[in-house]
């Protein structure tokens, strides 16, 4: 590297950690604390994200505690905040990310799909409905998040129920939802209804959806009836 400054660091430290070489961003930042460059609260941003792609938990409470010594995460830093949240939902440390998660005075829409993300992975749909509809202004991750976690729960009729009301909201699902919904019907034995219920949603991206996964026994079947 010609310039080796905080700011080159976290910009590989970064580009490692969003194409998923989090060992190599962890390595960057062992060369920069070797070399006595002082991180920011960027760098720790990209070592989040690193060890939630590892699931390394201890290494993620190391940075949370160097982040709290140096007060970096003022009500303003909500970048930093949300890297925090999601080390924590990607760790399974649903506790200490419902904690970040209270601490936020204000809330994007990252803020809330990350949390609700993390209720439904582990199985607690009734904290992870709650918090959705809480949630002021929903987008397409918030309601995709919500039926994985019922069709994880083998819970049809919630998960009809949750893509009526995305439909109603003018919500247009995507692959990840067609591919959620083919396999819960699947799941329950219920393709013939899981086939007209995608019907009535009328959605213009549900040929477009179904060709990308027709290889699909699920869908196959379901469109064989």
């Amino acid at each position: 590297m010609a310039q080796q400054d905080v700011v080159s660091f976290n910009i590989l430290i970064s580009g490692y950690a969003r194409k998923g070489c989090s060992v190599e961003a962890l390595q960057l930042f062992h060369e920069m604390v070797f070399t006595g460059i002082d991180p920011d609260e960027f760098t720790m941003v990209g070592l989040l994200m690193s060890c939630g792609r590892l699931s390394d938990k201890r290494l993620g409470k190391s940075i949370h505690a160097w982040i709290a010594r140096r007060e970096l995460y003022g009500a303003q830093n909500l970048i930093l905040l949300n890297a925090l949240l999601d080390m924590y939902d990607k760790s399974e440390e649903l506790e200490l990310a419902q904690r970040i998660f209270g601490t936020l005075r204000e809330k994007d829409v990252i803020s809330w799909n990350t949390i609700i993300s993390g209720y439904a992975k582990i199985g607690d749909l009734e904290s992870a409905s709650s918090l959705f509809n809480e949630m002021p202004k929903k987008d397409l991750v918030s309601w995709n998040s919500l039926i994985a976690g019922y069709a994880q729960r083998r819970n049809w009729s919630a998960v009809m129920d949750l893509f009526k009301g995305m439909i109603g909201e003018n919500v247009k699902p995507d692959k990840v939802t067609v591919v959620t919904f083919v396999c819960a019907a699947a799941e329950v034995g219920v393709l013939y209804q899981g086939r007209d219920t995608w019907m009535v949603g009328k959605s213009p991206y549900k040929d477009r959806c179904i060709f990308s996964v027709c290889t699909s026994r699920h869908v196959l079947q379901m469109w064989k009836h």
